[in-house]
């Protein structure tokens, strides 16, 4: 979920290498607020939304919501791509420990 539409082409590079894992996404190009897009996606029951502005493209982490509505902030990527496709593989019903992954 890229902050701002300046945002979009790296959410969309993010996007791409999280398809190739295997995983299911989509980028929001609403123009929204980011509070209505976070809630947008609570309501569909998206398992996690990752969302980027200028301090996450700049540090290459990334902000990560679960669906219960917990935020990690300053999560590395590639961390969050490789357990998120972990999950997906094994099938998993835990979810990722998000904390453990900032």
């Amino acid at each position: 979920m890229p902050i701002a539409d300046r945002h979009t082409d790296a959410a969309e590079a993010l996007a791409t290498k999280l398809r190739e894992r295997g995983l299911r996404v989509a980028v929001d190009r609403t123009r929204e607020t980011v509070p209505k897009k976070v809630r947008a996606s609570q309501l569909m029951k998206v398992p996690y939304t990752v969302v980027m502005g200028d301090r996450e493209i700049e540090s290459g982490t990334v902000a990560v919501r679960d669906r219960q509505g917990h935020e990690v902030r300053d999560v590395r990527f590639e961390a969050f791509a490789a357990s998120a496709a972990k999950e997906a593989r094994d099938r998993s019903l835990e979810g990722i420990d998000l904390q453990g992954l900032a």
